[in-house]
């Protein structure tokens, strides 16, 4: 049995009932084989240290651990985060994020330290900045951290790039144990699937109505679509700023509005219910640092069409468990819409590949396994 401690250093607030604090599910997933698992996190609003065990397997916990923090611009740091009495308990340190100082400071203190970032671009620094962070730290990080584990082969080029060695690209997982413990399913997802039983053919979006997910691009492709096949509809699962959607969706004509179905929220656990009616999954985001929609699509044989981001150049191979297209242009979208709409045979079969490719490779206990990997003491 050993313990191990997940340092969120980013400076932020966390919503726990939000699906993307995903070192939840790696914490459950080590747990679940005999290892105690602490999750740090320290928002610069809170002034007071808190301690909560929120799940059990045995005599190993869970805990969710909150120290009083600062905030310099975008970085964080936290006093007690780095006392010695307090890291010496932990045979191993997960720091998320290559560019926080809290990474780096850890990893001086505590000799098995090893960082897992996600971004491959500047997501956190203001840019000013992040030539001269990496112009002080690089060798010194190098030096200091076992190892450097990404989420993304586009994470491991960029760091690669900025002089990071020691890297190795493992994903991220995917939680499923809240899909297997639905017992009911919700009055909204109900009509969600209501509207999906009664069309043959619908594309399924699920995320935020913004640039950075490109909605207008994914109405774009839509309209392209509806222009070429009517019979084809779009389900839009999300929300975003109410004037900003309203003057996007005012550029299509009433005809196409009329087959497009938006649904401002549903709970992540009852989306086990959607995935699978779905035809195809659409993720045309400008920048996504992984992108859980596409494994959570992909777990339930929903085949994805994906623009190039970290998550889908990592788990997707074209024309085998996906499409990745790395133009925005709609009319090429509409192509690979429209070409695998046709061809069902084909479409199960890339469903059948892209669940596969998600339980083979990206569920947590696949990740944890890596993580641990290369040291004896977890053996």
């Amino acid at each position: 049995m050993s313990k191990i401690l997940f340092v969120r250093t980013v400076p932020y607030e966390l919503d726990f009932s939000k699906y993307n604090v995903q070192a939840l599910g790696l914490g459950k997933e080590l747990v679940d084989n005999g290892h105690n698992f602490d999750f740090l996190y320290f928002p610069y609003l809170k002034r007071k240290n808190r301690e909560e065990i929120i799940y059990k397997h045995g005599s190993n916990e869970l805990k969710i651990i909150q120290h009083k923090g600062i905030r310099f611009f975008r970085t964080g740091f936290s006093y007690n985060t780095l006392s010695k009495k307090f890291l010496n308990q932990y045979d191993l340190i997960i720091c998320c994020e290559y560019n926080q100082l809290m990474s780096y400071f850890i990893s001086k203190r505590h000799k098995n330290t090893v960082i897992y970032s996600g971004p491959y671009y500047n997501l956190f620094m203001i840019p000013a900045l992040s030539n001269l962070y990496d112009k002080i730290f690089v060798k010194k990080i190098n030096k200091s951290v076992k190892k450097i584990y990404v989420k993304s082969e586009l994470a491991r080029e960029y760091l690669e790039n900025k002089g990071y060695i020691n890297i190795e690209t493992i994903g991220v997982g995917l939680d499923i144990s809240k899909y297997n413990d639905v017992k009911k399913i919700s009055d909204e997802a109900k009509d969600i699937l209501a509207y999906l039983n009664n069309n043959d053919n619908v594309l399924l979006y699920v995320g935020a109505l913004s640039k950075r997910k490109n909605f207008p691009f994914l109405l774009k492709v839509y309209n392209e679509v509806f222009q070429r096949e009517k019979n084809i509809k779009l389900l839009i699962i999300g929300k975003g700023n109410k004037k900003y959607v309203s003057e996007i969706l005012d550029n299509f004509d009433k005809e196409v509005l009329e087959n497009i179905k938006i649904v401002p929220s549903l709970s992540n656990e009852q989306l086990s219910y959607i995935y699978p009616k779905a035809t195809l999954f659409l993720l045309p985001s400008i920048n996504e640092i992984f992108g859980m929609v596409l494994l959570e699509a992909m777990y339930f044989n929903t085949p994805v069409i994906s623009s190039k981001n970290g998550g889908s150049t990592t788990v997707i191979k074209n024309n085998y468990n996906g499409f990745v297209i790395n133009e925005f242009d709609e009319k090429k979208w509409a192509d690979t819409i429209i070409d695998n709409i046709k061809n069902k045979h084909k479409l199960l079969e890339l469903g059948k590949n892209a669940n596969h490719t998600v339980v083979n490779n990206y569920l947590w206990k696949n990740i944890y396994k890596k993580l641990l990997n290369g040291d004896d003491s977890f053996d």
